[in-house]
């Protein structure tokens, strides 16, 4: 009798202790492994549509604006030296989207005053420097 009753008890504690195994996985999965492969995915979406012109920031601290995207590898751009790198699509940590305001001194850095207007999107912007 006494068999019995350690038996019963045997597998309650099985069923315990795989219930609570079982928990902690799935716990597991929800705060670490879940956010980790959104996070990836989101970093991938942002790699792969870089457009020429967004300002970036690389792993290394490197900050430059894409001059232009070959396959895998980016020609990077940074400092008023105009002095261009060439880097890894992978290399990438965060993107800054190009504003209009940088547009004007991409495309015209030696004009005082300058006007911009997109006729087609009906977009007026007038910069005094």
């Amino acid at each position: 009798m006494t068999d019995i009753l350690f038996m019963s008890s045997g597998g309650a504690s099985m069923l315990t202790t795989s219930f609570s195994l079982i928990l902690m996985l799935v716990i597991f999965y929800f705060f670490l492994i879940r956010p980790q492969s959104k996070r990836n995915k989101e970093e991938q979406k942002m790699r792969s549509s870089l457009p020429v012109g967004d300002e970036i920031v690389t792993v290394g601290g490197i900050v430059g604006r894409v001059v232009n995207i070959k396959d895998d590898d980016i020609l990077v751009e940074t400092g008023s030296d105009r002095v261009k790198l060439r880097i890894k699509r992978v290399a990438i940590s965060s993107v800054t989207p190009l504003k209009l305001e940088d547009l004007s001194s991409i495309v015209f850095p030696l004009h005082a005053y300058l006007l911009i207007r997109v006729m087609q999107e009906g977009i007026y912007f007038e910069r005094y420097t």
